[in-house]
């Protein structure tokens, strides 16, 4: 009967699992359960959708239970501390991308339970994840870390006290200031959100650096200048020509930006299976929307610098009457795990596509480098 009773209560906060009431009163015990079933579902029925759909991975499937879910799960949690203090570079990477994704889908409440410490060794790992492999990133990020609390709290205190100096009297956002120190400023973003999350990076950065060089201010800018100049650069995939972190066509290895067109099919093909999936719950009344990608224009614009048209995505939602449409310019935007957060540009800012249409699920594009090229060269093939 216990058991049978357990299995009740198990099933019932998976059926209220983004009720936040529900969530209050089930046991940890209970949260724990209906997390690992939803997350062993949600892997196992990716995988028969093979090969049209990629399949979802555990980590991503847990991602995308507890940015749904209407609290945090202890056991979620307790994964991600074990996982980021484990000092093992896939473990710590892991649980980095984990919470640089849940952040991105603003499903903060997933993380409640991380302390201070654990966010610190995030930070930092994040901070010094470009500039460093993995390995040397978790070694240097837990070092940081665990630094002998005299020398941390001493070296928190510089850092303060240089911010403090450096600022004051400024009337500018810490991360707009961050960005004028090293030569940048919000109007070469795509938008003044984008410029706020860039910012703080960069920032992020510059302190991680000053504070692991016990406040050696020459060298922590020296070290921040150098990531900037290695992974910030000018990408044209959004439309327009903007600054952003790890510009696409450079990272391809792209001279100049004619690949644009080739790579904003890459993101249309990669995202279309999972559009066309729920393209068929709506043909078969399961669903009362869906998305389609529109075809790229390859439109150019301007004689000296050219740009090109955004990737566009059309919702359709079902009404009483018909149907109605939005259309939404998508904008790829680059972060520290060799990958591109998929957002879209909204009547109230920029979204990760994620908030606006969950059941879509984690969307990372991850460049297929040889279809873009193979693509490019058949079109420029020496004459």
């Amino acid at each position: 009967k216990k058991h049978q009773s357990t299995a009740v209560d198990v099933d019932n906060v998976i059926q209220n699992w983004s009720n936040p009431e529900v969530q209050a009163l089930a046991t940890a015990k209970i949260k724990n359960a209906g997390f690992f079933k939803q997350v062993d579902y949600t892997v196992e029925n990716s995988q028969k959708k093979l090969p049209e759909i990629q399949p979802v991975s555990h980590e991503e499937a847990e991602v995308q239970v507890a940015a749904a879910a209407g609290s945090s799960i202890p056991a979620f949690v307790n994964g991600l501390k074990n996982k980021i203090h484990s000092g093992n570079p896939a473990f710590i990477e892991s649980a980095a991308q984990q919470i640089h994704a849940l952040q991105g889908m603003q499903a903060g409440h997933a993380l409640e339970g991380l302390d201070d410490k654990d966010k610190a060794l995030y930070t930092a790992y994040e901070a010094l994840r470009d500039s460093r492999d993995p390995v040397t990133a978790a070694r240097d990020a837990t070092a940081a870390v665990n630094q002998d609390p005299e020398v941390q709290q001493t070296n928190q205190q510089r850092w303060s006290n240089h911010i403090s100096t450096e600022t004051r009297g400024t009337g500018q956002a810490i991360t707009e200031w961050a960005l004028n120190k090293f030569g940048m400023n919000t109007a070469t973003f795509q938008n003044p959100a984008t410029a706020q999350v860039y910012g703080s990076d960069i920032l992020n950065k510059y302190k991680t650096f000053y504070q692991l060089l016990n406040g050696d201010d020459v060298n922590a800018k020296k070290l921040t200048q150098q990531y900037i100049d290695q992974n910030y650069g000018d990408t044209r995939v959004n439309g327009g020509n903007y600054k952003t972190l790890h510009p696409i066509e450079k990272v391809l290895g792209f001279q100049n930006h004619d690949g644009v067109p080739y790579i904003q099919q890459d993101v249309i093909n990669q995202i279309t299976p999972k559009l066309n999936a729920i393209k068929e719950l709506y043909d078969n009344k399961k669903s009362n929307e869906y998305w389609e990608a529109l075809p790229t224009t390859n439109k150019t614009h301007g004689i000296f610098r050219t740009t090109y048209d955004p990737i566009q995505l059309k919702r359709h939602i079902r009404t009483v009457t018909g149907s109605k449409t939005d259309t939404f310019n998508v904008a790829l935007q680059g972060n520290a795990f060799d990958n591109w957060d998929v957002s879209i540009q909204t009547e109230t800012g920029m979204r990760n596509l994620f908030q606006v249409a969950p059941y879509l699920g984690v969307l990372a594009y991850k460049p297929n480098r040889e279809a873009i090229m193979a693509n490019y060269n058949k079109d420029h093939k020496l004459k």
